[in-house]
């Protein structure tokens, strides 16, 4: 074989003679035409793949999006989406959801297959990707409805500009500082009248395309941070989980804050305050906004106080509580109200090494 050994390489044994000196040159020279062949390969695949110049490193840098969402959208989804409706998702979420359908008994179908070696699948891929980028609402429409499919799953951590670009479809290609955000696709179909915003959570937005017979002739489209856009779902949530809806908002508002968008935000979190007086979960977000996010960790206190009393025994409401009243407040006689009942337990409140 002209392969070269790597150790006989390394230690420069190639033979005494002239002719074990030359065939072990000539093992040399294919191993480094070989390795070149490999380097200069992997420079061809990487000079092709669609990046956005010096930005893909900072673009593509992942965030925290809590577990918690993804089980409350799976089990939403599994729960609340007609079955055999084809459903339009990213690659990796369709997966994910073929598979907890197929678990849970579900008839699920989706238009994106992970088989990603079909030349005909990777060309359905670009036509459905043009979601990720400004894509006007009413040209994706039609595109949905190529694909027979009346289902849209956005998710939030991708609504926003990104590192790839579309080879098949240039015309809907834009880049951060060519465009103001509110072209991209995602705000535009949150407030669009050709959709309807289902159902929403800091992670995920389920929008329905709706029948052409329920959509006014004169139907303008509306703004991501005008609180109409979002009303309609946050009252399909006061109706169908009355107990989830102050927080979810709350926890939708602040994941807009994470891709800087503040006038959303800000519409989502008034709206979250206005109904969450009654509602542990949505105190505690707000309180732990205050404190790390916006660093006025003397404005919380209420709100964690607020929250433990709502909900006494969530470890974390006490603990964040707790911590509070130790480090900023330094209020001993607060904390020796709030630990007495708990060494032992005391009626409802149960003792703080029983709390999980």
């Amino acid at each position: 074989a002209l392969a070269p050994k790597p150790l006989e390489m390394l230690t420069g044994r190639g033979g005494s003679d002239s002719r074990a000196r030359a065939l072990w040159c000539l093992r040399l020279l294919v191993f480094l035409i070989a390795v070149a062949g490999q380097l200069g390969y992997a420079a061809f695949l990487g000079f092709k793949m669609p990046f956005i110049e010096n930005r893909h490193s900072s673009l593509h840098a992942d965030k925290g999006w809590p577990d918690g969402d993804r089980g409350e959208f799976f089990d939403w989804a599994l729960h609340h989406l007609p079955d055999n409706e084809i459903i339009l998702a990213a690659i990796p979420l369709s997966a994910e959801l073929r598979r907890a359908s197929s678990t849970e008994g579900k008839a699920m179908r989706f238009a994106i297959h992970p088989q990603f070696e079909a030349h005909h699948l990777r060309e359905r891929v670009q036509e459905l990707y043009q979601f990720y980028q400004c894509t006007p609402p009413a040209s994706f429409a039609k595109t949905m409805e190529k694909f027979q499919s009346r289902y849209l799953i956005l998710e939030f951590k991708r609504c926003s500009f990104g590192p790839f670009l579309l080879d098949k479809y240039p015309e809907v290609n834009c880049k951060e500082k060519e465009v103001p955000w509110q072209e991209l696709f995602c705000p535009r179909a949150l407030a669009s009248p050709l959709f309807e915003l289902q159902w929403a959570n800091a992670e995920f937005a389920v929008l329905r395309l709706r029948d052409s017979k329920e959509v006014a002739r004169n139907a303008k489209d509306g703004h991501v941070a005008d609180l109409k856009t979002w009303e309609p779902m946050l009252q399909r949530c006061q109706k169908e989980e009355p107990l989830e809806c102050a927080a979810r908002a709350a926890d939708l508002a602040l994941a807009f804050r994470k891709m800087g968008q503040m006038q959303v935000s800000q519409s989502l979190l008034r709206w979250a305050e206005a109904h969450g007086d009654e509602d542990g979960a949505f105190q505690y977000i707000m309180g732990h906004h205050l404190d790390y996010d916006l660093q006025q960790s003397q404005r919380a206190g209420p709100y964690y106080k607020r929250a433990v009393e709502l909900e006494s025994n969530n470890p974390v409401f006490v603990k964040e509580y707790l911590m509070w009243l130790e480090l900023i407040a330094k209020d001993k006689r607060s904390l020796v109200q709030l630990l007495s009942p708990r060494r032992a337990g005391s009626g409802a409140k149960r003792a703080l090494s029983s709390l999980e």
